[in-house]
């Protein structure tokens, strides 16, 4: 009673009884908001499982505020996943089914799960990096996809107008034959909440004007836009990088120097202001690490990352020996790897400098060691993802 009147209500728990083998016996019930809390910190196959519980567990997990409160516990709390996504046929022949393989990072990587999407033509398959669990599979022509590897959930979404110009590309006024095509960028408007697509190219390749051209997708109106492209080129090596509200690419060479091109989702314009904080000759990626921008080079067959702090300054936090990675990955050890995740605190998975390949190797720094972590048989697009029950 003193404890009601000072205001401290504390939770009631119910309790009804049951009977096991003619015996009643009183059994206790949660008040809903604690088993919601506990439901958040489950992996996300448990929760598929325990939708079938009773209709207030399926609705509280099919709820937006279920979904995010839960990917957040698990960015915070766990090391993701990687996704290996590979066609069921060679590099270059055309594919019927994307094969996409979740690996986890543990004590060993190993094959967690396997599952197949049949979404794409006779044209080659690529995929964005994620975002809150969610990917974009894509061809450069007729087709584009969101999905929840998570959940096996999957939408078709409308063409933007890059894809229709590429189709009709003579690609024979090229001075090879062959035309570098820009990578599809995924992120979300911290602000709205809103979840976008961003395709940025450059205009002189398609005979377009101006600098860049800037294609913009909102999945909660599901329509294109133009919008103001970037004044500075950019290079189609590395997937564009989502970090806290903005995806980044790497400037073409201007008057010796590279930028760091960044376009804010919630207002949807771009900054060029970052230098890169190392003068360059050699390759260059950027990625996300511990939700920094990092941008690293390879040169003199060693690979130093930079990543971006609070303070908007650049460190110097990892050095890899391309001389040692180069044996496994089979190229030129000037070439910088990708760096596509930390786990374990401190240990960095790194996939080819190619987007495409089929070995991963786990680098220690503490030990200054390098290990095969895994190798497929066919090629593939390798990415970092926490699972999630997220739509869009």
């Amino acid at each position: 009673m003193e404890d009601q009147e000072r205001g401290n209500h504390k939770p009631k728990l119910g309790v009804w009884e049951r009977e096991v083998n003619g015996v009643k016996r009183p059994t206790i019930m949660l008040p809903h908001h604690l088993v919601e809390k506990i439901l958040e910190k489950l992996p996300v196959e448990s929760l598929i499982k325990f939708k079938c519980v009773s209709k207030e567990w399926k609705l509280t997990m099919m709820s937006q505020y279920f979904k995010e409160r839960q990917m957040m516990f698990s960015q915070r709390s766990h090391d993701p996943n990687i996704l290996f996504v590979q066609t069921n046929r060679n590099y270059w022949n055309a594919p019927t089914k994307i094969c996409v393989n979740t690996l986890t990072l543990r004590s060993s990587v190993f094959v967690k799960s396997r599952s197949y999407y049949p979404l794409c033509d006779k044209s080659f398959a690529l995929v964005t990096k994620s975002c809150d669990g969610l990917i974009c599979m894509y061809g450069f022509m007729r087709w584009i996809y969101v999905i929840n590897p998570s959940i096996k959930w999957y939408r078709s979404l409308p063409l933007a107008r890059f894809q229709n110009l590429v189709e009709h590309l003579d690609t024979r006024r090229a001075p090879d034959g062959r035309i570098a095509f820009p990578l599809l960028g995924l992120g979300r408007d911290t602000k709205n909440g809103v979840y976008k697509l961003v395709w940025l190219y450059n205009s002189k390749e398609l005979e377009l004007d101006n600098t860049t051209t800037c294609e913009v997708f909102s999945f909660n109106t599901n329509t294109w836009r133009n919008v103001t492209g970037s004044p500075y080129e950019v290079v189609y090596c590395d997937n564009p990088t989502y970090v806290d509200g903005s995806l980044h690419w790497v400037s073409t060479v201007i008057n010796s120097k590279i930028h760091i091109v960044c376009f804010d989702l919630s207002s949807e314009t771009f900054e060029v202001s970052m230098k890169i904080p190392f003068t360059t000759d050699g390759q260059v990626t950027i990625s996300n690490m511990k939700d920094r921008l990092c941008i690293s080079e390879g040169k003199d067959m060693k690979q130093e990352i930079w990543s971006l702090n609070s303070g908007k300054k650049w460190e110097k936090t990892y050095s890899i020996d391309l001389n040692r990675t180069s044996i496994w990955f089979r190229h030129d050890p000037n070439l910088p790897t990708q760096t596509i995740t930390t786990f374990q605190k401190n240990k960095i998975l790194l996939h080819s400098w190619k987007i495409i390949g089929h070995t991963l190797i786990i680098h220690d720094p503490e030990q200054n060691s390098y290990a095969l972590a895994f190798k497929f048989k066919h090629r593939g697009i390798s990415i970092a993802y926490f699972p999630s029950l997220l739509t869009v």
